[in-house]
């Protein structure tokens, strides 16, 4: 497939945006294109190739207009920009990155790719985004001003701890976990201090404890491991998860597997779980943290699992949708339905959650924290 073919079709209004975004990303490896084909899956192998023409490429679809089209291709193309280096496009993200008119997901990825070209002006877009009235871009600021000039972004913390909003003092936790002088020591100690004192905001707790971590403080509350007490262990991922990760990891997560048993919208396809629109409100989140780590502690009305023993030694497990005097209409784990005849069935038992235990142990304290934040705004 020719590139400019592809810059193409991400270039053409009219297109599915999804599709648009996924070309842009294609072009961002096109010198090294991954063993396996993103679309079909197959392993195929393809040599390394010339790039050194994509970036003018990827300025070209700056100039047929990119910035009208929907922002997930906008923001892919930031992204592009960024990691194949086309400078010529400066001009362009520092206008995403004052607009008012455009999402925040838009001033973040054009900042994120000023961040990646470095050229002497960043300097400038940095002071630029740290006096902005949108908390979202300085704290992202903030965190871009600790990678790219850390002697400029650590006097900065103990104002932003004391005075900023929640994404700012999250950046500022980051950028004092890998601190390593004793002022910022001090200021994580104080930060310490305040959560066992009651007055750090949920949102904020495992950040800060992380931060206290990495730092090694002997001043950390005290909470539970991982394989021991998981309620404890993962208290603080109860809030401030980031919703979007927490969709991606219900919806992609292959070790949890969510979408093979949950729904998460009305009208979804019939499976063994229950249908998990509006958890968000019928449960609380210590309640969402249960349902994770100790499926069995409450299993839905409805969605109890039966083992049945069937007259020719065979077993048969999953959740009754119905049954009469004749027949037993049974759901197993990977979605197929069975008739049995109850003449066939020589004995049942009551089966444990279909959601099996285990599944904390594929996710780390900020992942439960996203994942628990998707469940919430169901």
């Amino acid at each position: 497939m020719h590139a400019g073919r592809v810059a193409d079709y991400a270039a053409t209004p009219g297109r599915p945006a999804e599709l648009r975004a996924e070309a842009l990303a294609y072009l961002g490896f096109w010198g090294d294109p991954p063993d396996r084909d993103r679309v079909q899956g197959a392993w195929r192998p393809l040599a390394e190739r010339d790039a050194s023409f994509i970036p003018e490429l990827v300025a070209a679809i700056g100039r047929r207009g990119i910035g009208d089209a929907p922002a997930e291709v906008v923001d892919a193309w930031c992204a592009l920009v960024g990691s194949c280096g086309a400078l010529e496009s400066q001009t362009i993200l520092r206008a995403w990155v004052k607009s008012r008119a455009r999402p925040q997901s838009t001033a973040l990825a054009a900042l994120s790719a000023l961040e990646q070209l470095a050229d002497e002006g960043f300097t400038e877009d940095l002071k630029r985004a740290l006096m902005d009235d949108r908390e979202v871009l300085r704290a992202a600021a903030l965190a871009a001003l600790g990678r790219h000039d850390r002697a400029r972004a650590l006097p900065l913390l103990a104002d932003v701890l004391q005075r900023g909003g929640p994404e700012e003092r999250r950046a500022a936790f980051g950028l004092l976990a890998t601190a390593e002088d004793a002022g910022t020591a001090e200021l994580l100690r104080g930060q310490l201090a305040a959560l066992e004192a009651g007055l750090v905001a949920g949102e904020l707790a495992l950040d800060l404890v992380r931060a206290g971590e990495a730092r090694g403080m002997r001043e950390l509350p005290e909470r539970g491991a991982a394989g021991a007490d998981l309620g404890a262990y993962y208290a603080l991922s109860l809030a401030g998860g980031e919703l979007t990760q927490g969709r991606k990891i219900f919806m992609e997560n292959a070790a949890l597997a969510c979408r093979r048993c949950h729904t998460a919208d009305d009208g979804g396809a019939q499976r063994v779980g229950p249908d998990l629109a509006g958890v968000g409100t019928r449960l609380t989140p210590e309640q969402l943290l249960e349902a994770v780590i100790s499926p069995n502690a409450s299993v839905v009305d409805g969605y109890d699992s039966v083992v049945l023993s069937m007259d020719d030694g065979s077993y048969m497990s999953g959740r009754v949708l119905e049954e009469d005097a004749e027949t037993v209409v049974l759901l197993d784990a990977e979605g197929d339905v069975f008739d049995l005849a109850v003449e066939e069935i020589t004995g049942r038992s009551v089966g444990l959650s279909a959601m099996p235990d285990g599944h904390a142990e594929h996710l780390n304290r900020r992942a439960m924290r996203d994942l628990i934040a998707y469940l919430k705004s169901l």
